[in-house]
Formats: structure tokens, C-alpha cells, sequence
């Protein structure tokens, strides 16, 4: 059967499985377009034993409780993996700390206000900016301490976004993310 989501040329078996995270119904004809899909947009985070979503943070220590997790945000299946064509840029990305706030600067000029977005958690920050018209930078980072979400925010500059996020606590941070991750993505304060 052909699929009319993913283009004239798709050809989708029954039985493919949806692509959006946790979603687990399977194509079974052209009626399966017409049922919602319940899927996680976010991230999976292991953190200290706890498994959840960065999408909406329903923690369970237990990996096939966090695997039955229905998704937290609904849409259209995707049938078909889609290749990313929008290319990633990589950016300058430093960040330094006071005693209260710890910021982070990703230098990417003229980043575009209406689809700029930063999210923010208690333990991670996921970094989505498109700057000079048509270049897009994107980050997700698990961050080393906890934060205050409430007294955290963005600014939009000429050259770079900065991101101050208030601690929770008023403690020294080692490194920006997370030990897990440090190896991967760490940045020198």
C-alpha cells in the first residue's frame, strides 16, 4: 500500500511500526493515518537511577515501566524514517558561573526570536536556535546540578544567546553537564 503522508513513491508494509518515540501502533492500511499518535518528543534521561522522558518527567526506577510509558504529546504517525535535510551547525558554546547562576553562551549571530527556543528543566536544557536566517544550532545538555526554572531566562543578543540559569542551591559547579555526558560535550569554565 502506499502511504499519502509520506509522499506518492512510499511504500509502507503492514505491520511497520510508527517512528515517533513510544508510540506502538503499526501500520495496518490507510485507516492507521487516521488514528492519533501518543509519542514523546522529548529525550530519554537516565539520571541516578530514575528513567524518564525530558518531555514531561514521569519517573520510574523500573526500564520496562519507563519503555510502557504512553507519550505525553499527540499528532501523525510517522510510517517512514525521515532523513534530516536541515543542516546542523556547530557553534561556539562556553559557559561560566557565580555563586548563583551559571550561563551559557552559544555564539550564534542574529539567532531568529520566533523560532529560537530554549527548554528548560530542573536537570537539562534543550537548545534549539536558528540564526542568520537559515542556520540552526541544537543542543540538549543534562546539566551537573539542579536549577530554578522560575528564575531562569534567555537573551537573545547580537552575536550570541545567553542562557542564565539560576541555581538551586548556591554550590559550585564542576562541570556544565552531568558526568555521563561530560566526556562527550564538556566545556572549560
Amino acid at each position: 500500500m502506499k502511504s499519502t503522508n509520506n509522499g506518492p513513491d512510499s511504500e509502507i508494509e503492514i505491520g511497520t511500526a510508527c517512528k515517533n518515540k513510544s508510540c506502538q501502533v503499526r501500520y495496518e492500511g490507510t485507516s492507521s493515518n487516521e488514528t492519533e499518535c501518543l509519542y514523546h518528543p522529548g529525550v530519554p534521561v537516565f539520571h541516578e537511577g530514575l528513567k524518564y522522558w525530558s518531555c514531561c518527567q514521569r519517573k520510574t526506577t523500573e526500564f520496562d515501566k519507563f519503555l510502557e510509558q504512553q507519550g505525553c504529546e499527540t499528532g501523525k504517525h510517522n510510517w517512514v524514517a525521515v532523513k534530516e535535510t536541515v543542516q546542523r551547525n556547530n557553534c561556539r558554546m562556553d559557559w561560566h558561573q557565580t555563586g548563583s547562576n551559571v550561563t551559557i553562551s552559544v555564539f550564534a549571530k542574529c539567532a531568529d526570536p520566533t523560532k529560537t527556543i530554549v527548554k528548560v528543566n530542573q536537570v537539562s536544557v534543550d537548545i534549539f536556535i536558528v540564526y542568520e536566517d537559515d542556520k540552526i544550532y541544537s543542543q540538549w545538555l543534562e546539566l551537573n546540578g539542579i536549577i530554578d526554572i522560575g528564575k531562569s531566562c534567555v537573551k537573545l543578543l547580537g552575536s550570541k544567546v545567553e542562557i542564565i540559569l539560576k541555581k538551586a542551591e548556591p554550590v559550585s559547579w564542576g562541570k556544565l553537564q552531568y558526568e555521563s555526558q561530560a566526556g562527550d560535550h564538556s566545556q572549560s569554565s
